[in-house]
């Protein structure tokens, strides 16, 4: 499992195994937030079983699962109120990290950050957000 660190608050991640838990608490993650949907993949755990583990780890989780390719204005505004009263630092995980760093990267533009922070912020990660930049910009009216 491969974290990275958008921001001091939220880093993000490929999909997570029961094993991997551990070790996110023990990194010092509050929080686990999945953003992929059961069923996906046939060689993907549960959702609930990655919860059972991250529960017993003393970590909150929030399952927030989101089509690939697809978010929508209520996930990115789902997305943005979990990082906002959710304790951090924050794990948040889908298949690769690119769905939940596109979900951060909406989420940061509705707030009015600069999109080239924004796309900066996720190229320093690892990943690209140039497709959703122009939408960003014409949101924020620039």
């Amino acid at each position: 499992m491969e974290i990275k660190k958008l921001n001091e608050n939220l880093s993000v991640a490929g999909q997570l195994m029961p094993s991997d838990v551990a070790s996110i608490a023990d990194q010092g993650f509050k929080t686990i937030i999945c953003n992929r949907p059961d069923g996906e993949a046939a060689d993907q755990p549960e959702f609930d079983t990655i919860r059972q583990q991250a529960e017993g780890a003393g970590l909150d989780v929030v399952f927030m699962p989101v089509i690939a390719g697809g978010p929508t204005g209520q996930n990115v505004d789902d997305f943005s109120a979990a990082l906002d009263n959710a304790q951090s630092p924050i794990l948040a995980y889908c298949r690769t990290g690119t769905r939940c760093t596109i979900l951060w990267a909406l989420s940061q533009g509705a707030k009015g950050i600069p999109v080239d922070d924004i796309v900066s912020t996720a190229a320093s990660a690892g990943y690209d957000v140039s497709n959703v930049a122009a939408y960003i910009a014409q949101s924020q009216g620039s």
